[in-house]
């Protein structure tokens, strides 16, 4: 549970604008709050650094929101993918098919 006020703590603090951190809507404070709560702190991280740029302002709410469940989505099959490298206990588990030489 530490944990998760200390992220909260952090993403409070967090200075994305270049404002103070104090100048966010309490409405995004509590919804940032809630996601990492949650355990989707890919989706806040991402919503912390999309909220106010002023290029996606003009860009639709499904298009935004899209565009965050696609980090989720990739950040959660990265994760899954690493898991189970590392659950299979290869003996070079940093290795990949293109590091293969077939010239020997």
């Amino acid at each position: 549970m530490s944990d998760v006020s200390e992220l909260s703590q952090a993403v409070k603090s967090h200075d994305i604008t270049g404002e103070a951190p104090n100048t966010m809507k309490i409405n995004n404070l509590s919804t940032i709050d809630e996601l990492i709560e949650i355990h989707l702190t890919t989706i806040s991280d991402t919503l912390c650094i999309r909220i106010d740029n002023p290029s996606l302002k003009e860009v639709q709410f499904e298009d935004r929101l899209a565009m965050i469940v696609d980090v989720e989505y990739s950040d959660h099959k990265n994760c899954r993918l690493k898991r189970l490298i590392l659950q299979a206990k290869f003996k070079q588990a940093d290795s990949s098919i293109v590091a293969i030489n077939y010239r020997s």
